[in-house]
């Protein structure tokens, strides 16, 4: 008997391309990845796709634990039991033969634990719009504070609280990430002085003027746009 060739499906295992969606109504970012998915599919998900022939209008950000965009899958045809994440129109109004599978994951606000407080800086293009930017969360370690909450102001460093609107949020990005702003401090330990170098993300609008004693150590140029080779 002659051997058999399984059929590879090209949108599970097919090359993957560059592609974005508006994870929720007027969300100040896209939410990029990687897709496979057939030209249908990617109709019906409201695809913004990332190539050299065009430039996104809004940052995007890849990786992103939170949020998370809602997801949608074929129900007839070639896409069927096909799912991809879409964007939040077509989740709220999927097309014929399509079905809503999750709704966008949003208004997460992190809160402060006895080890470590949420804050967040600003990414911005330093070649784009000036009111195209997102607010990058990550975490500080109490044990740290004493060496740098005195700079928050001037690194644009802000503690998340409840006044903070999540829905202008974004954390564990993949990229793009802030650039390290460092100092050095003297510490003492076990009656012995030593000196150490602190670092800790910086926003973007700040780069170009650290406090005294500050300097960058990588990723002054980060841009939110993807670079498109």
């Amino acid at each position: 008997m002659a051997p058999t060739t399984a059929k590879i499906d090209p949108q599970l295992y097919g090359p993957k391309r560059r592609v974005a969606v508006i994870p929720y109504k007027d969300a100040p970012f896209l939410y990029g990845f990687l897709s496979s998915a057939s030209k249908t599919l990617s109709k019906a998900a409201g695809y913004v796709e990332l190539n050299s022939s065009s430039a996104p209008t809004l940052p995007v950000i890849f990786g992103a634990q939170y949020p998370k965009p809602g997801r949608i899958e074929g129900e007839k045809g070639a896409d069927a039991g096909k799912s991809t994440y879409a964007d939040f129109s077509k989740v709220n109004n999927p097309d014929k033969n399509y079905k809503r599978i999750a709704i966008p994951q949003t208004k997460k606000l992190p809160t402060a634990s006895n080890k470590s407080i949420p804050v967040y800086v600003e990414i911005r293009d330093p070649t784009g719009p000036p009111d195209k930017f997102f607010k990058y969360v990550f975490r500080v370690n109490t044990n740290r504070l004493a060496y740098v909450k005195d700079a928050f102001k001037d690194l644009g460093i802000v503690e998340i609280d409840s006044k903070v609107n999540p829905l202008e949020l974004c954390y564990g990005v993949n990229y793009p990430k802030p650039s390290h702003a460092c100092t050095e401090k003297t510490l003492e330990k076990d009656g012995e002085t030593f000196t150490s170098q602190i670092c800790i993300f910086v926003a973007t609008s700040k780069i170009d003027n650290l406090p005294d004693g500050w300097t960058i150590k990588t990723g002054k140029n980060s841009r939110i746009i993807l670079p498109i080779s």
